[in-house]
């Protein structure tokens, strides 16, 4: 019983001291700080150039890979789509988060049927559009 005692009144404390945990912590904290150092960055981007879909392509990309924020990268695809409406690369890779992280597939048949009707032949689309058909809808033939 005096061995538990003096072990709590050590100025250690009765913990196992892990030096790799206490690196683990200490990276991940880092990393939580450089990716929110990115984000503001993105935030700040964006708020200077309000008219660039490109930008916020890319930020809805960092958002969703990154930040594992699928619903902030789905605010900013939205944006993109309403700033250049007629580019079926974005809406096909818009369509792609709808389906895959958001789970909203009939969104995302929306989203792909107008980047199909814009360009037909869009190989991006057209590639969504069979995996969607076969996976959210469970059309073997898609």
């Amino acid at each position: 019983e005096g061995d538990v005692w003096d072990l709590l009144r050590s100025p250690h404390g009765p913990w196992i001291h892990n030096e790799e945990q206490d690196h683990r912590r200490k990276v991940a904290v880092q990393v939580k700080s450089q990716e929110e150092e990115q984000k503001n960055l993105y935030q700040a981007l964006c708020t200077a150039r309000p008219r660039d879909p490109d930008l916020r392509v890319r930020f809805a990309r960092y958002a969703r890979d990154t930040l594992k924020d699928d619903f902030y990268s789905q605010t900013l695809f939205e944006d993109a789509v309403k700033l250049r409406p007629a580019d079926p690369d974005i809406r096909s890779e818009y369509a792609e988060l709808l389906h895959l992280q958001r789970n909203l597939p009939q969104q995302a048949q929306k989203m792909l049927e107008e980047a199909l009707r814009l360009e037909p032949k869009h190989h991006p689309s057209l590639t969504r559009y069979a995996a969607l058909c076969h996976t959210a809808f469970n059309d073997p033939d898609a």
